[in-house]
């Protein structure tokens, strides 16, 4: 069963907790919702390299064994060629990556480069996983669904992944969103992020 947190505990910007092997660490309570006070995701005082590692992140995620499964067009790519080469154009050119496109391609090849879950080819064109896909055994119900993290505005997806970051490795956040609308509900689920496994 997937744990609710009423009133996630506030994020500083100075200090954060030890992380810990689960997202699930987190601490609920019973207290009424509050707004969760986040800390602040400006790409300004962001380093060459956390801008790197951020953007190594989304695009693991990209092949992570919570999406590459349920994602269509990454699956489509991922199973065009029997080796399951993708070309690193095509994922620097989605749309959670468009902040990064002014460092152009190359940077995010060098940034791949870093990757302990992906390798890039020879010729550095081309990106994939170095483990084969496995079903996501016990991560949805190791998630977290959280909510009291008031209205949307620019930047939130950033903040709420670096939020949940300082209790573990997270495979994804996903905004909860009012059926049929755009609206945010305040209230999102945090999938853990898990050790590939090994082929």
């Amino acid at each position: 069963m997937s744990t609710v947190v009423e009133n996630p505990p506030k994020a500083e910007a100075t200090s954060a907790p030890a992380a810990s092997n689960s997202a699930t660490d987190a601490p609920a309570e019973t207290k009424p919702a509050q707004d969760v006070v986040m800390a602040s995701a400006d790409a300004a005082t962001e380093t060459e390299e956390e801008r790197k590692a951020r953007a190594v992140r989304q695009i693991e995620f990209y092949f992570a064994d919570a999406n590459l499964p349920f994602d269509k067009f990454m699956w489509t790519l991922h199973t065009k060629n029997e080796d399951h080469w993708v070309p690193i154009e095509t994922v620097a050119s989605f749309k959670r990556m468009r902040e990064f496109s002014d460092n152009g391609v190359q940077w995010v090849t060098d940034a791949l480069r870093t990757s302990t879950e992906l390798e890039v080819d020879a010729d550095g064109k081309n990106v994939r996983r170095t483990t084969e896909v496995q079903e996501p055994k016990g991560q949805f119900d190791r998630s977290i669904y959280a909510k009291g993290f008031g209205k949307e505005e620019p930047g939130l997806q950033q903040k709420l992944e670096k939020f949940f970051e300082q209790y573990g490795r997270v495979s994804a956040v996903r905004m909860r969103r009012v059926d049929n609308k755009k609206a945010f509900k305040a209230r999102c689920a945090a999938l853990p992020r898990v050790p590939s496994h090994t082929p």
